[in-house]
Protein backbone atom coordinates (compact mmCIF):
# COMPACT_ATOMS: atom_id res chain seq x y z
CA UNK A 1 0.00 0.00 0.00
CA UNK A 2 2.77 2.43 0.85
CA UNK A 3 4.67 1.80 -2.35
CA UNK A 4 1.41 2.23 -4.30
CA UNK A 5 0.96 5.66 -2.69
CA UNK A 6 -2.09 4.71 -0.62
CA UNK A 7 -0.67 6.22 2.55
CA UNK A 8 -3.97 6.73 4.34
CA UNK A 9 -4.75 3.00 4.10
CA UNK A 10 -1.21 1.95 4.95
CA UNK A 11 -0.87 3.90 8.21
CA UNK A 12 -3.43 1.93 10.27
CA UNK A 13 -2.05 -1.37 8.98
CA UNK A 14 1.49 -0.40 9.91
CA UNK A 15 0.33 0.72 13.34
CA UNK A 16 -1.32 -2.68 13.74
CA UNK A 17 2.02 -4.39 13.07
CA UNK A 18 3.62 -2.25 15.77
CA UNK A 19 0.88 -3.09 18.25
CA UNK A 20 0.79 -6.80 17.49
CA UNK A 21 4.55 -7.47 17.40
CA UNK A 22 6.38 -4.44 18.86
CA UNK A 23 9.78 -6.11 19.25
CA UNK A 24 9.85 -7.98 15.96
CA UNK A 25 11.98 -7.25 12.90
CA UNK A 26 8.72 -6.51 11.06
CA UNK A 27 7.99 -3.75 13.59
CA UNK A 28 11.38 -2.17 12.97
CA UNK A 29 10.72 -2.16 9.23
CA UNK A 30 7.20 -0.85 9.86
CA UNK A 31 8.75 2.17 11.60
CA UNK A 32 10.51 3.13 8.37
CA UNK A 33 7.41 2.60 6.23
CA UNK A 34 5.27 4.48 8.73
CA UNK A 35 7.66 7.43 8.49
CA UNK A 36 7.48 7.19 4.71
CA UNK A 37 3.67 7.11 4.80
CA UNK A 38 3.47 10.06 7.19
CA UNK A 39 5.86 12.00 4.97
CA UNK A 40 3.62 11.21 2.01
CA UNK A 41 0.64 12.71 3.82
CA UNK A 42 2.65 15.80 4.83
CA UNK A 43 2.56 14.76 8.51
CA UNK A 44 6.17 15.77 8.91
CA UNK A 45 6.30 15.76 12.70
CA UNK A 46 5.02 12.18 12.80
CA UNK A 47 7.41 11.21 10.00
CA UNK A 48 10.31 12.73 11.91
CA UNK A 49 9.49 10.70 15.02
CA UNK A 50 9.14 7.44 13.10
CA UNK A 51 12.37 7.90 11.14
CA UNK A 52 14.25 8.77 14.34
CA UNK A 53 12.86 5.67 16.05
CA UNK A 54 13.77 3.50 13.06
CA UNK A 55 17.36 4.76 13.16
CA UNK A 56 17.48 4.23 16.93
CA UNK A 57 16.36 0.61 16.53
CA UNK A 58 18.31 -0.14 13.33
CA UNK A 59 21.19 2.30 12.83
CA UNK A 60 22.68 -0.02 10.21
CA UNK A 61 19.30 -1.20 8.89
CA UNK A 62 18.32 -1.70 5.29
CA UNK A 63 16.63 1.72 5.18
CA UNK A 64 19.03 3.67 7.41
CA UNK A 65 20.41 5.86 4.63
CA UNK A 66 16.93 6.63 3.30
CA UNK A 67 15.59 7.38 6.77
CA UNK A 68 18.49 9.77 7.41
CA UNK A 69 17.87 11.48 4.07
CA UNK A 70 14.21 12.02 4.98
CA UNK A 71 15.22 13.39 8.39
CA UNK A 72 17.64 15.80 6.75
CA UNK A 73 14.90 16.97 4.36
CA UNK A 74 12.38 17.47 7.16
CA UNK A 75 14.85 19.33 9.38
CA UNK A 76 15.92 21.60 6.50
CA UNK A 77 12.40 23.00 6.18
Amino acid sequence: LVEAGDYAAAIPRLLHVLTKSPGSPAAVEAKYWLGFAYFGTSSYRDALLEFEEYLHRAPEGAYAAEAQAFLDRIRAE
